[in-house]
């Protein structure tokens, strides 16, 4: 190879070209003369290249592309899309929906530009429907579309309980929040047989005690009510009847107060039983007027008398004796006392009887001497009186 510069036959890179048909000392000074290569324009220029393809097909797009707002429970979202319809757009922005969200309009309209779509996410409503609960999906959030999406009719007569609040029929449509909760217990009608007398009464109560209390009908504590008050009614109720069994009135006077009461209607009912049923308990020597084992008749006038006895201790002075004795010592007619004299005390042990607080017997049953009585004692003259001549004699 000649090392000759000017004798090179291609000194140039291969970026400018070769001019073979120039002499070898032209094409070093050409060569010489002409900048060096600058590797970077070139790829600025492709950049730049690219960049404008890039943007033009961007921009193609986004004049071919229309805008339009997505409302996902009650947040708005701007965007631009190229799909034909709605669930198309939908899955082209990664919005997720589920069969049970309501998307307004359709995922089958199609899109057109400045659309407005919302989307209402379903969430969980617990419902409860004659006593059996079931959970239901659904984008509602008031009670009466819920229970219309739901099939469950509802009428005037009916209970409705939101989220533990008595409703009524006309406030479902405007309730102020969302629910999560509902109990409906639709109207049953209900055979009562009260002590005889058989009426038809529609209740949507949850049990018997509260049907009755609903239809205005009247219970003593002593009415005997068949099933019990606390039974729940079924959701068929056409084989359920009602049995009021209704207690016996009485007039009771006890402790100084007479009362209207009532005995419950049990075979062989005694005035005990009457006694049991108001609560009155007969305490020791108490006393009932009929006797316990009468038979109890309606209207019938029971007397509970209290009976109670005390000993009461009564102390009693006794009266001393005034004893005479004679002395001589004392002139005829002359009286001296020897001992004033002094009572004596004595204990009286009385059993004393009382019916309703009055007294109705005494009873004595022992008397003892606690101090005995001293006599007076009082002596009287017996002297004669003498005469001077006895005296000088003597």
């Amino acid at each position: 190879m000649n090392s000759d510069p000017y004798l090179s036959t291609d000194p140039f890179p291969r970026a400018y070209g070769t001019l073979p048909t120039l002499p070898a000392r032209l094409r070093y000074i050409l060569r010489r003369s002409l900048p060096p290569p600058r590797p970077r324009r070139r790829w600025r220029l492709i950049g730049g290249v690219i960049a404008a393809a890039v943007g033009g097909v961007l921009l193609l797009t986004w004049t071919q592309s229309k805008p339009v707002t997505i409302i996902v429970d009650g947040n708005a979202h701007p965007a631009r899309t190229r799909a034909e319809t709605v669930g198309d757009m939908l899955r082209e922005l990664s919005i997720a929906v589920t069969p049970t969200d309501r998307v307004t309009p359709g995922l089958a309209a199609p899109v057109t530009a400045n659309m407005i779509v919302r989307v209402e996410r379903a969430r969980a409503v617990a419902l409860t429907v004659d006593g059996t609960l079931r959970s239901v999906w659904t984008p509602d959030t008031n009670p009466a579309a819920i229970l219309s999406a739901a099939g469950v009719m509802v009428d005037s007569g009916d209970r409705v309980i939101v989220d533990g609040t008595h409703s009524r029929l006309e406030d479902l449509s405007r309730w102020p929040v969302p629910v999560a909760a509902i109990q409906v217990r639709h109207t049953v009608s209900l055979q009562v047989d009260d002590d005889g007398a058989l009426r038809t009464i529609q209740t949507s109560a949850d049990t018997i005690g509260e049907a009755l209390f609903e239809a205005g009908i009247t219970l003593y504590l002593a009415d005997r009510v068949t099933p019990p008050l606390h039974a729940r009614i079924p959701t068929d109720s056409s084989a359920l009847l009602i049995r009021i069994c209704r207690a016996i009135p009485l007039t009771m006077t006890v402790d100084g107060r007479q009362f209207q009461a009532r005995a419950r209607a049990l075979p062989n009912a005694t005035v005990a039983d009457a006694l049991a049923d108001a609560g009155i308990a007969l305490i020791g020597l108490d006393m009932v007027i009929p006797n316990e084992a009468t038979p109890i008749t309606p209207g019938m006038d029971i007397r509970v008398i209290r009976v109670r006895e005390e000993t009461h201790i009564e102390q009693r002075f006794v009266p001393f004796a005034i004893r005479y004795q004679p002395t001589s010592a004392l002139l005829i007619g002359e009286r001296l006392r020897r001992v004033e004299g002094e009572p004596g005390v004595q204990a009286l042990r009385w059993r004393i009887r009382y019916e309703d607080d009055a007294v109705t017997a005494r009873t004595l049953e022992a008397v003892t001497l606690l101090r005995p009585p001293i006599d007076r004692l009082i002596l009287y003259g017996t002297g004669v009186a003498r005469s001077a001549l006895e005296l000088i004699n003597d």
